[in-house]
């Protein structure tokens, strides 16, 4: 739910990252880089997978980079 204009962050005060298209089979992709802002690592959270800490891992962010 967004209420306005404004994109909230992630839990730890970054900016999400959003590709379209996405790389791993969605249509549109969301990530969070997780407590170390650190892309590609264990405490990433990502759109495609339920698993917890599911890291973005190779291929994240080869789309087009919308936030």
């Amino acid at each position: 739910y967004l209420d306005g204009t404004t994109i909230p962050l992630d839990p730890w005060g970054q900016a999400y990252e959003y590709y379209y298209p996405g790389t791993h089979g969605q249509t549109l992709e969301i990530i969070s880089k997780g407590r170390d802002g650190e892309m590609n690592t264990q405490d990433d959270v990502v759109s495609w997978s339920t698993e917890a800490g599911g890291a973005a891992g190779p291929g994240a962010g080869g789309g087009e980079p919308k936030g």
